[in-house]
């Protein structure tokens, strides 16, 4: 008798909680509906497009478009050597082509070594990555 009188006073409070429970867990799991997404446009680099005119191929000291910055129009085709006092005065951490045309970035001044070439619109955030050494020393606008 005690032995039942024991197993009643366990169950009921437990009956007790799974009533206040269940309706609780029942409006948690609710089916969430989502609204139709349109599809995201592409996000362009940041700071990057903001700090590079258009029509201009553009490289920065640090990674991400950061430290300091030097660009040149397409309308001026040439090599260009980042790595010259009067531009970056060291190598370039991360580059965009804002350009028109398909631009070459080169691991070596002169437009020379392990290259890169990136498309209208395309930039690189660590400079080319492991084959440049994460480094651009130079690079081609083409006419």
């Amino acid at each position: 008798m005690a032995l039942t009188k024991l197993r009643l006073a366990l169950v009921v409070p437990v009956v007790a909680l799974a009533a206040v429970l269940v309706p609780v867990a029942h409006a948690q799991a609710a089916p969430v509906v989502a609204a139709p997404v349109a599809a995201a446009e592409p996000v362009p680099p940041s700071p990057v497009i903001t700090r590079c005119d258009k029509g201009n191929a553009c490289a920065w000291t640090k990674p991400k478009g950061l430290g300091k910055g030097w660009q040149v129009h397409e309308s001026q085709p040439g090599c260009y050597n980042v790595t010259d006092n009067n531009k970056l005065g060291a190598p370039a951490r991360s580059v965009y082509n804002n350009t028109r045309k398909a631009v070459t970035y080169f691991r070596n001044n002169n437009c020379t070594g392990r290259n890169f070439t990136l498309q209208p619109g395309q930039w690189s955030d660590f400079a080319g990555g492991q084959p440049m050494d994460s480094q651009v020393w130079s690079f081609r606008v083409p006419r």
